[in-house]
This record gives structure tokens, sequence and C-alpha cells, in this order.
């Protein structure tokens, strides 16, 4: 995988290019190890977001998924108010087939951000996969009136832009 194709997928990481090719070639910088001595003293090893982002670098281009759970659990440890780490979390335990789990995980991003249409989105989709076809229409629902009510908004805690660009079922759906 080219080091572009990398860096153009996650142009929000707030990593140096060094440091997202360390991640790429395996190197863990947010942990001693023996290859990689002292390198946690470079990073505050209580910033959630970085072992979020290494969550995600984990699970899509390194395809290490439950590596990424346990970085997206230290995340969800640090800060366990931010809904996004859920949000985060849901996508790997689908990864792995475990709806239920990805549906009390993307629930937990709900109570904790109820004006998000993603989460209502992501958690019909959960409802869906897990046979409860009445709770999916009904988040779903949810999602679409949160979706039409923000229009144009950004989203505090992802940075998002409600808007067409999204590219969800919900931009088709919207009038």
């Amino acid at each position: 995988l080219p080091m572009q194709v990398l860096l153009s997928a996650y142009p929000s990481l707030s990593l140096s290019s060094d440091q997202v090719v360390a991640i790429y070639q395996g190197k863990k910088l947010f942990f001693d190890t023996p290859m990689t001595p002292g390198l946690m003293q470079l990073y505050d090893p209580e910033n959630d977001l970085i072992y979020s982002r290494l969550a995600q670098l984990q699970n899509n281009f390194m395809g290490q998924n439950m590596e990424a759970i346990i970085s997206i659990s230290k995340a969800i440890e640090i800060d366990p108010d931010y809904p996004y780490h859920y949000y985060v979390l849901a996508t790997l335990f689908e990864a792995n087939n475990k709806f239920f789990n990805s549906f009390k995980s993307i629930s937990k991003a709900i109570l904790l951000d109820p004006d998000n249409f993603l989460w209502f989105e992501t958690r019909g989709k959960y409802n869906y996969k897990l046979g409860d076809y009445d709770s999916a229409i009904l988040d779903y629902t949810k999602a679409i009136d949160l979706y039409k009510l923000n229009f144009g908004k950004i989203d505090e805690f992802t940075g998002w832009k409600f808007d067409r660009d999204y590219g969800g079922f919900l931009s088709d759906l919207f009038v």
C-alpha cells in the first residue's frame, strides 16, 4: 500500500508523516516495546484521540482488528464520554460480525450524543442485522429527522458537516 494512499485516506490525522509511516510499518509507537524503547515519552499517553486513530489505522490498513479493539478500548478508558470512540468500537465489532456488541457500543454513543443522525443510522443497521426490524425502522426514522433538522450544521463531536456530501443512505433520502 503506497504511503500516499494511506495519507490521502486519513488527511485529518494529527500525526506527522513519519509517525504514520512508522505505524504502517508495524512499529507500536504508542507503547514501549523492545522495537521502540522509550518512544512513549514522545507522546501524551493520555491522549485518547491518538489511540482512536491508531485503532482505525490498525483495522483499516494493517488488518489488525483485535489490536484495534484494544487501542479503541484504551481511548474509551481515557475519555469514556466521547461518543465517536463508541462508534469506532461498534464498527470494529461489526467487522467480526458481532452485531450485538456493535449495537451496545453505538447505543452508548447515542446516550452521550442523542442529536447525531449517524449514531441512529448505524444502530438501525445493527437492529436490522439482529432481526429487530421495528427498532431498525424507528432508528432510521430518527436518523432522517435528525439529518433534516441539522442539515448544514457541523457536528460538535466529529466535525462532520451534515449535508448532501455525507454519502450515506440518508443523502439519497433527503428531500
